[in-house]
Formats: C-alpha cells, sequence, structure tokens
C-alpha cells in the first residue's frame, strides 16, 4: 500500500456532509467524545463512506445508538479504531475492529493500523460498498 496517495481534509462534527466527495470519516481521539452525542447517530447512518473513530475504546454502537454514548455503552475493548459503514436496509452495516500489534501504541503500530484501514477503504470501494451521491 502507498500511503503516500492518501490525502486528509479536516472536517468539523458541524460540517459532516453525506455528498463530500471523500473516501472515508476519520474521527481523531480529540473529537472522539463530542462524535458520541445523540445528535450525530443519525448522521452516521447516512453516510455513503466508513466513519472511523480512533483511539476510542467503544465500538461504533457508541456511536450510531442514540440512547448510547460512551459512558453507557456496554464493553471497554482495547483496539485502537472502530469502523462502520451503513448501506441500506437490506445489506444493513458493516463494522471493522482496528487493534495495534500486543496492544502497543507507537509509530509503527499506528502506521500498520492506518495502513490497514486503507486497505478496508479501498477494498469497500472496489465492492461498491462505497456510494458517493
Amino acid at each position: 500500500m502507498n500511503e503516500k496517495n492518501v490525502s486528509f481534509k479536516p472536517f468539523s462534527m458541524d460540517t459532516i456532509d453525506p455528498k463530500a466527495e471523500i473516501d472515508a470519516l476519520f474521527i481523531m481521539p480529540e473529537y472522539v467524545t463530542k462524535a458520541a452525542e445523540s445528535e450525530y447517530a443519525e448522521i452516521y447512518h447516512k453516510l455513503p463512506y466508513p466513519i472511523f473513530w480512533m483511539d476510542s475504546k467503544k465500538p461504533h454502537y457508541a456511536f450510531t445508538e442514540p440512547d448510547l454514548n460512551l459512558e453507557n455503552a456496554p464493553g471497554n475493548f482495547n483496539y485502537y479504531a472502530y469502523g462502520y459503514l451503513y448501506q441500506d436496509k437490506q445489506r444493513g452495516a458493516k463494522g471493522w475492529s482496528i487493534g495495534l500489534d500486543n496492544h502497543e501504541k507507537n509509530e509503527e503500530n499506528i502506521r500498520e493500523a492506518f495502513s490497514n484501514i486503507f486497505k478496508i477503504i479501498i477494498d469497500e470501494k472496489e465492492k461498491g460498498g462505497i456510494f458517493h451521491q
């Protein structure tokens, strides 16, 4: 994988757009708490691209279920990132858990986690799982 072909565009939580011409949305650690607020749960189901919550100890349901948040969602897991893509009523949603080697948070392991996420994004694009409207 050649990560040199990857570029990032900054977004704020208030400007998340289902029509944005992007391949995925990364919610970085400093925004994870805000991203779990119930007002955002509905929009995650409308996005035609995957969302990845970085360095969250809770899976996607803490973000995608309006009655849950980081405090009351069950489980406290040791993954580095969680991904989610809602496709449609018939196919439902996909979820991913991306860990770090030996659960060690260092530059090499984080780089590998991002590489694994990029592979997921490419795979979803090739399978037609990501749809731009």
